[in-house]
């Protein structure tokens, strides 16, 4: 027991994070579809034997990097890489290259789709892919190109798209997140924020008492700590969503059912607390 206690004191690598890079970021939590540069890894992550092959790689943010207890400049979370491939990090520190929590109406193009679901065999041009969309890394070609929706082409964020395309040859594209053109559509209108025509009982800020029909645009406000579905729970507050279904009252304002956010999201819970969108 003492020689393991001695050996404890005498390495402060088991008691001490690495020194911080001067680049590093020092962000509370690096929010999704955010690219960062890999700029160390520490020795108790599962990477570190491997941290040579990493190390000043860009990778996109998945689902949000949090910042270690206690540490200043130590990430814990996903990161998606080539191919798709989802790396997960316990001990990282990383430089954001870019900052892109909102999509503001001004990313949109004019000629861009939106409000609209495209259907089975539409022909459509692509106009934009997302950072966040890994298609934008290693396929950036694709924007111009005229390719058939596959499957049915969704429309989640004003003039965001997500869903399966492919080309002549029979090559398939699954897009979570692009711009898309198409001829003799007309759009019904950008991500509905406000409905005017429903009232719900409110305590305080939450909605109560009322189920929330399916269509009903909501703010996530609090999720319960009892509900299992997500751990990370904070990345998902303030996020505006669509119910995708009735949302069942289930007591003191609590409800569940699932929802759709306005940056593409689904998601189910058991126990959240809504209200109304700013």
């Amino acid at each position: 027991m003492y020689p393991l206690l001695v050996l404890f004191l005498l390495s402060p690598a088991l008691l001490f994070s690495q020194d911080c890079h001067p680049l590093a970021s020092t962000e509370i939590l690096i929010p999704d579809s955010n690219k960062v540069v890999i700029l160390g890894i520490g020795k108790n992550d599962l990477h570190f034997s491997n941290k040579q092959e990493y190390i000043g790689d860009t990778l996109l943010v998945k689902d949000g990097l949090v910042l270690n207890k206690d540490q200043k400049c130590e990430y814990s979370g996903t990161l998606r890489g080539e191919r798709n491939k989802l790396l997960y990090f316990s001990h990282l520190q990383v430089k954001l290259l870019n900052s892109k929590t909102k999509i503001l109406a001004s990313d949109c193009r004019n000629d861009a789709m939106n409000g609209v679901n495209l259907e089975e065999g539409t022909e459509v041009t692509v106009l934009a892919i997302s950072s966040s969309d890994i298609y934008s890394l290693i396929d950036p070609g694709l924007v111009g190109q005229k390719l058939k929706v596959k499957t049915q082409l969704t429309n989640f964020n004003d003039c965001w798209y997500s869903g399966t395309l492919e080309d002549e040859q029979k090559n398939v594209y699954v897009f979570t997140k692009i711009q898309v053109s198409s001829e003799g559509i007309t759009p019904k209108g950008p991500f509905p924020l406000k409905n005017e025509n429903i009232k719900l009982h409110s305590v305080n800020v939450h909605f109560c008492k009322d189920n929330i029909p399916k269509g009903f645009p909501v703010k996530i406000l609090e999720i319960a700590p009892s509900d299992i579905m997500y751990e990370k729970k904070e990345l998902l507050l303030n996020k505006t969503a669509l119910a995708t279904e009735e949302l069942k009252e289930t007591g003191d304002g609590w409800y569940m059912g699932s929802v759709r956010t306005k940056d593409g999201g689904n998601y189910y819970f058991f126990k959240v607390r809504l209200g109304e969108v700013d």
